[in-house]
């Protein structure tokens, strides 16, 4: 019964959030799930969530070696599914990646070498996790290592609308001046408004817009706050020691938060705190993440086409290296293991697939990749197909 356990602990966050009344919490673009059970849970995309790009044929060359699956591309996270059971499936949130490269590898899937999408993982700052991709079409693999890297970058440019902030100068320009987000609008600015964070409290404004609720004092830019939609779970007003005020509850993933506000009088008080809940709930139905690419832009350019080996975004060298997990090591067994006297022959000489060759005794064996056996080299200009017997077989 540990699936029923799992959707239980899965679900919780859901449960809370309908007694706090919009609260729908976003775990999607800041875990990794692996073969959630039952699948709907970790499939299943949360509102707002879209497909930006699906891939079929997608191998996960070291998780399900030999499996087809498709791979889905959203705002938030890569989700892959084998065909062959909704069980085996993964969600890589962009906010646990660490790297993203192309590494050369042996597809059983393909039954050959291959460029495969490497990205490399955190959870919570613990285990690091390696993921490998290879895609059955040579020619989609561009398009997967392009699509996964304009996304993740795009996710991580755009960290303002998905993070709560506060003494930063990405909120508010020297002037005072909210420097807005590209899909943000604001709706409304009030003036006069104490933040009672400290024993005095700060005077400051209050900007409301789609998607946040941003703070500044008047006095200084630098004591300012930033709180995504993404991130409240709680807008009420209540009576407190400086009297009645707006109080604002951050969720779980933003450190659980009480930030408190006073405005008078108390009828505009009550108006700011149904305006800002009004505008939260809309944002739960319809959220905005700020991730967005256009594929004629960074399909765009020389490299349009062509598998790029650079790893996108170095590692901290300084990191201590991966501890053991599930994905921590490559199995080697489905690598070719090859003797020394491996002589790479022509196309040429041999007109068939196979392209390794050594010498057995008086003998010389070749490897035939689709029986996936060593066999004894036919005379010159005689194919594998035409012989009647092979005279000697050596299974590798």
């Amino acid at each position: 019964m540990e699936w029923v356990q799992a959707v239980v602990e899965g679900i919780a966050p859901y449960l809370e959030g309908m007694g706090a009344g919009s609260y729908i919490d976003t775990w999607q673009d800041v875990e990794l799930k692996f073969d959630a059970m039952p699948p709907s849970y970790a499939l299943t995309m949360r509102s707002g969530e879209s497909t930006v790009d699906t891939l079929e044929a997608v191998e996960d060359t070291k998780g399900n070696a030999g499996e087809e699956g498709t791979m889905t591309c959203t705002p938030l996270r890569i989700i892959w599914v084998s065909s062959r059971s909704q069980f085996s499936n993964l969600s890589i949130g962009y906010g646990c990646i660490k790297s993203i490269s192309v590494r050369p590898v042996y597809s059983k899937l393909l039954n050959a070498d291959a460029d495969a999408l490497k990205v490399i993982a955190t959870q919570d700052g613990g285990v690091r996790y390696e993921f490998l991709f290879t895609s059955k079409d040579p020619q989609r693999s561009s398009r997967m290592f392009e699509t996964v890297e304009g996304l993740h970058r795009a996710y991580s440019k755009t960290k303002m609308y998905r993070k709560v902030m506060a003494r930063s100068p990405e909120i508010v320009d020297p002037q005072g001046e909210l420097r807005l987000l590209s899909r943000e609008t604001v709706f409304e600015k009030v003036q006069g408004v104490w933040n009672l964070a400290s024993e005095q409290g700060v005077l400051g404004a209050l900007t409301i817009t789609n998607v946040r609720c941003t703070w500044h004092s008047v006095t200084s830019t630098n004591l300012n706050a930033s709180l995504p939609y993404l991130h409240i779970c709680g807008v009420r007003t209540q009576d407190t020691k400086y009297g009645h005020a707006l109080v604002i509850e951050t969720d779980k993933r933003s450190g659980r938060l009480l930030l408190g506000f006073r405005v008078d009088p108390i009828e505009k008080l009550e108006r700011l705190a149904d305006h800002i809940k009004k505008m939260w709930m809309t944002f739960q139905r319809s959220p905005v993440f700020g991730v967005e690419i256009a594929f004629e832009e960074f399909l765009a350019g020389p490299e349009k086409g062509k598998i790029r080996d650079e790893t996108r975004q170095q590692i901290d060298p300084d990191e201590p290296a991966p501890e053991e997990s599930p994905r921590a090591e490559l199995d080697q067994n489905k690598q070719l293991e090859k003797p020394e006297s491996v002589a790479k022959l022509s196309n040429e000489m041999f007109p068939w697939e196979a392209s390794e060759c050594y010498s057995h005794g008086q003998m010389r064996i070749v490897l035939d990749r689709q029986s996936g056996l060593a066999i004894g080299a036919p005379d010159p200009g005689e194919g594998i197909t035409g012989r009647s017997t092979l005279r000697e077989l050596i299974r590798l």
